[in-house]
């Protein structure tokens, strides 16, 4: 195994790198201070069990990807919004 490195050194690093590729690569589908897709959330006001704000956000966001033709969607997300490791095929 290779010489480990603090993540502060990482970061320093490779941060900057790392936020140019991913900016570059990835598209931003849902941003919910700019959308508030008021048709998506009537939908999920009427589930049996309400999702949190924050977890409503994602389910729209999903939603919007697959509807867009993505099989899989990278979500980042605040703690406590139920992602899980992989969706789609």
């Amino acid at each position: 195994m290779g010489k480990s490195i603090s993540l502060k050194n990482f970061l320093d690093q490779y941060g900057e790198s790392m936020a140019v590729k991913v900016t570059r690569e990835l598209t931003v589908i849902h941003d919910p201070t700019l959308e508030k897709e008021k048709e998506l959330s009537k939908i999920l006001n009427r589930m049996p069990k309400q999702p949190f704000p924050s977890q409503a956000e994602i389910i729209k966001a999903c939603y919007k990807a697959f509807i867009r033709g993505k099989r899989a969607v990278y979500t980042v997300c605040e703690m406590g919004t139920g992602k899980v490791r992989r969706v789609g095929a």
